[in-house]
């Protein structure tokens, strides 16, 4: 924020490319009275443990999951969920620490893997344990609208779908071309299907 000083009355906004760093946008924003995403949604939503909790308090679909504690705790939720089931950190993000467990050796040796480290891919505080959850076979749609170019605001938005299935041992992979968007989910996302997909 005192290094913002300067800008303060030109400042329009403050943001974050890197989910690593959405609370600390959120917390600037509002400590500079801009406008932007409040620091108790930035919160929960870069915690999946808290993220799960909100969703399911409103009545939002959520697949099955649980928190563990213990190792033990990993492989009894894996039990009553199913396998596979996926075992992943809570504040780490972009896929990094999820694996689809097949096993309950594997889900042993996953939260062996994630409980180790104290810290998360960044250097932040994990919350001790890890969320098993129920694993589904599906498309993944996520619409990231924003951008910035030459110092203005974009107006695009890039839809990016990734697929799950049973044949890969990582939870996600890319999405071949062509764009799988029936011509109805293109026209309620309003955007245009494309051969061609841009991956970050």
């Amino acid at each position: 924020v005192a290094a913002l000083a300067p800008w303060h009355g030109s400042l329009r906004g403050v943001f974050s490319t890197n989910d690593y760093n959405v609370t600390v946008a959120a917390e600037t924003a509002a400590a500079l009275g801009l406008p932007g995403l409040s620091v108790r949604a930035a919160h929960r939503a870069r915690h999946k443990l808290r993220t799960r909790e909100v969703c399911q308090e409103a009545g939002v679909p959520v697949p099955g999951w649980r928190w563990a504690r213990t190792e033990d705790d990993a492989v009894a939720a894996a039990d009553v969920l199913g396998l596979p089931c996926v075992v992943k950190p809570m504040t780490d993000a972009g896929s990094i620490g999820v694996r689809l467990c097949r096993t309950p050796d594997e889900v042993a040796r996953q939260y062996r893997s994630i409980a180790g480290d104290p810290r998360d891919f960044r250097g932040g505080r994990r919350t001790p344990g890890v969320l098993v959850e129920e694993y589904l076979i599906g498309y993944e749609v996520s619409v990231e609208a924003g951008g910035w170019t030459c110092h203005q605001a974009s107006d695009r938005a890039q839809v990016r779908m990734r697929s799950s299935g049973q044949g890969s041992r990582r939870l996600w992979w890319r999405s071949p071309a062509p764009n799988p968007l029936t011509d109805t989910m293109a026209g309620r996302c309003n955007c245009r299907p494309t051969a061609r997909w841009s991956w970050s």
